[in-house]
This record gives C-alpha cells, structure tokens and sequence, in this order.
C-alpha cells in the first residue's frame, strides 16, 4: 500500500485496539527488543482516557490501522510504531510531518541505541542526537538516546 493511499488522522476510540496490535506486533517480531509487559498490558494502556492525556495520530489503509504516533502536549514524540507491511513506504514520514505541523517551534523523542533503521529515519526527517542526553535506565535495560528536530523557522 501506497503512502498515499494512507490516511493520517487523529485517532478515535475504535482505533485504540489496532494501535495495542501494532505495538504488540513490533515487540514480538523484533529480537532485540525483550518483552516487559504482556500483550494484555499492552492493550489495558490504550483506554479512551489516553485520547484526551495524548494527541494520538494513526494511519489508517485498507480497514485498519497500520501504524500511529503518540504525542504529548509539550512536542514530545513518546512513540511511532508502524505494521511491517507499512515500514519503508513514507508512511512513518507522514506520520511525522503531521507531528511537526502541531508542533512547528520543535520535536523530541527518545529511540533505544541499538535500533539503528529508526536512528536512520529520523536523522533523515532532520533530528538530531541531543549531546548528553543518553539514558541508561529503561524498563527494557536498552539505552536510549534523546533526539531533537529543531523546527521550522
């Protein structure tokens, strides 16, 4: 499926779902990744009362939710998971413009060390390593690195 062809909105209720299935989905095919809370903890974090905590972006094709963005208010990216299938299709670069559009004076987010395709893809959509900023005490025992995209003027 075509970028295209994806829809970037804001995420309803019956989204919710879809976006645990993402998430459940990247952990259990990535082998790096160790798993820390099950699939149904996983599922009991996307309740309604997210939507209104987060603004949560999904991109949406052919029926279901193929990937989504999770944003608090101050522009920090506190995570994008995409389906396998949508990886590598501009998909996660839509879901990333849409996320600047909110916040144009700048981004943040955190990506573990080890994960050097999203390292990758954000260093092409212009974030930078934050100097200093690196994490060690992550619930998965993964470093992670800061990362800021500047903004727009």
């Amino acid at each position: 499926m075509s970028a295209a062809a994806v829809e970037i909105r804001p995420a309803t209720v019956a989204d919710l779902p879809g976006c645990a299935e993402v998430v459940n989905g990247w952990i259990d095919e990535t082998g790096w990744i160790p798993r820390v809370k099950t699939h149904a903890e996983i599922e009991a974090y996307f309740t309604p009362e997210l939507l209104g905590r987060r603004t949560v972006l999904v991109a949406a094709g052919g029926g279901e939710v193929l990937g989504y963005l999770s944003l608090a208010p101050e522009g920090h990216v506190g995570a994008i998971y995409l389906r396998a299938a949508a990886r590598g299709r501009g998909v996660g670069r839509r879901l990333i413009e849409a996320a600047k559009a909110r916040h144009p004076e700048g981004l943040e987010l955190e990506v573990f060390e080890v994960n050097a395709e999203a390292r990758r893809f954000y260093a092409r959509e212009g974030f930078a390593e934050m100097a200093g900023r690196r994490r060690i005490d992550t619930d998965e025992g993964l470093p992670v690195l800061r990362l800021r995209w500047e903004g727009r003027g």
